[in-house]
């Protein structure tokens, strides 16, 4: 009896140890900022977030089982709290810098659920395993990845059907463009697509801006491109001031033989 109770109290010590080791290791890749990353990439992020907690709550939720008072609401009661965890994490991130969605806490959760139930039936004998349980695990890994896989296609599909407007991945591209009281310098901040943007710092002037000379990409198929530039509403009666900034909204509108589409 006393060999059992000590069995059982190391096995709790080192459940202890796993899941501290485990929460800790979520906070680090869930907590640190991020880098500026483009369109394409920030999509690819999301398809992580339900494998990650899928494996997550597999591992843990091994090493809980390996007690030996096992009850059958200890896995409802330990799935209820990595949920919560889950959901604990991604609204976290708000305060690390990051951006808090929705979408990647349901992905959270589902990956969750997926990992608790395969570990379910995983913990079972060989010939009581269900093909039916693996198949829900499965479809709940891909509705938490729908809005990544998504956002990844649409990605591809603008990247196929769209021609480059500008691409700043070299510091030859700035040599497309003529500058009026202006400057264009490349940055690494809001690339949609790779790792750089252009930065257009607005000088006194009559009329500043940038003209672009040589567009990229094959623009043949277009009747022309309309770029406006739109005053906040905020700003808009605000006097000019040397020492302010002014934040501008861009507006593009591709026009061809069919409607006009505008993003």
């Amino acid at each position: 009896m006393h060999r059992f109770t000590r069995s059982t109290t190391q096995n709790e010590r080192f459940f202890i140890y796993y899941l501290a080791v485990a929460v800790f290791i979520a906070m680090l890749l869930l907590l640190c900022p991020m880098p500026e990353m483009g369109r394409f990439f920030r999509y690819g992020m999301d398809l992580l977030h339900a494998p990650f907690f899928s494996a997550f709550a597999f591992f843990l939720d091994q090493k809980r089982r390996a007690r030996r008072n096992e009850n059958i609401l200890h896995p409802v009661l330990f799935g209820v709290l990595l949920c919560a965890l889950a959901v604990g994490l991604e609204a976290a991130q708000s305060w690390a810098g990051r951006h808090t969605t929705w979408h990647d806490g349901l992905s959270n959760i589902l990956g969750v659920l997926a990992g608790m139930l395969f570990s379910a039936d995983y913990s079972k004998e060989r010939h009581q395993r269900k093909l039916v349980t693996r198949l829900v695990c499965i479809l709940l890994l891909i509705s938490g990845s729908i809005y990544g896989v998504c956002g990844v296609w649409d990605t591809l599909q603008a990247q196929l059907k769209f021609p480059v407007l500008a691409d700043f991945e070299t510091q030859n591209e700035l040599l497309r463009w003529e500058t009026k009281n202006a400057s264009l310098v490349r940055s690494r901040q809001y690339a949609t697509s790779g790792h750089f943007s252009g930065a257009v710092i607005l000088e006194h002037g009559r009329y500043p801006g940038v003209t672009m000379e040589l567009p990229a990409g094959d623009w043949s198929a277009y009747q022309s491109l309309n770029l406006d530039i739109v005053w906040p509403v905020s700003d808009h009666h605000a006097p000019i001031s040397q020492n302010q900034n002014y934040r501008f909204a861009l507006q593009i509108k591709i026009e061809d033989d069919g409607p006009c589409d505008s993003f």
